[in-house]
């Protein structure tokens, strides 16, 4: 019940600029669903979105820029395939 309480008040309005850091996943499915459509709503709506993940579906889902970052550090800013192109290299990992 508290996070359905903080859901509702973080997205009481909506915000010119909507920092997110990683899509939650707390609560029932139904709970879900409906958090995942207000989320989608504020998203739609904000002139700009500041998305923080590791994600890289959801980054390709919801951004059409990425920024590299290392220990707070800028590495590089760009097309988010070669952004997630260079993270990968960089992790030595294969894609999501």
């Amino acid at each position: 019940m508290q996070t359905r309480l903080a859901f509702a008040i973080a997205t009481a309005f909506a915000p010119d600029i909507l920092l997110i850091d990683e899509v939650f996943g707390t609560g029932d499915a139904s709970f879900f669903k409906k958090s995942e459509k207000r989320m989608r709503e504020l998203m739609e709506n904000a002139s700009i979105l500041v998305f923080a993940s590791h994600n890289d579906a959801l980054i390709r889902k919801f951004c059409n820029k990425a920024m590299l970052l290392n220990g707070g550090n800028q590495l590089a800013v760009g097309d988010v395939e070669e952004i997630l192109k260079m993270h990968h290299e960089k992790m030595g990992t294969g894609p999501d």
